[in-house]
């Protein structure tokens, strides 16, 4: 897709690109992004991941999900708060949180310091072959990210559908370390 939009128009016109795949097609799709992720999962070195629950259309992660829990990979999950921040959160509960976004509870779980996170997998809008990504426009990943630590993968995953040319950037932008799409490469 052809760069002259803002990031504005480029997420609504990737949203609805993405929003045309069908229910299957997500499925078959972020089954085989998470298979990708678990050949690349080293248990020795990745102790506590971030995931996300997907909405709409993203890239479903039950799958990884499922796979951290039996290789004892310790799993937390964003919290977004009313002032723009955003907590990684283990818990066992879930209820609907801002947003309506599935959420784990914070009063029965333990809020996880950003620095101790040896992987983060994010959801992504579009994303370009130079390894950014666009969000939701919120800023709740890029505040977050600017917390992890240094030696902490970032990776992005998405459909390949929503490649672009590349993605307008701003000075708080991050690049991430990889974006895992159903592409086999």
């Amino acid at each position: 897709m052809k760069m002259d939009l803002t990031k504005a128009e480029l997420r609504r016109r990737i949203l609805l690109k993405r929003d045309s795949l069908s229910a299957f097609e997500r499925e078959v799709k972020s089954i085989q992004i998470c298979e990708k992720i678990i050949q690349m999962l080293d248990p020795e070195k990745i102790k506590t991941i971030m995931l996300y629950r997907s909405i709409r259309s993203e890239v479903q992660l039950a799958l990884l999900e499922s796979t951290c829990k039996s290789l004892k990979i310790r799993t937390a999950y964003p919290v977004c708060r009313e002032n723009g921040q955003m907590l990684a959160v283990d818990s066992t509960v879930w209820k609907k949180g801002a947003f309506g976004i599935e959420e784990p509870d914070m009063d029965s779980g333990e809020v996880i310091d950003p620095a101790t996170l040896d992987l983060i997998v994010c959801p992504c809008v579009a994303f370009d072959d130079r390894g950014f990504r666009l969000g939701m426009g919120g800023g709740y990943y890029d505040r977050f990210l600017q917390k992890a630590n240094a030696d902490a993968q970032i990776w992005a995953v998405a459909f390949e559908i929503q490649k672009v040319d590349s993605i307008p950037e701003d000075p708080w932008d991050l690049k991430m370390d990889r974006v895992v799409t159903e592409k086999v490469k």
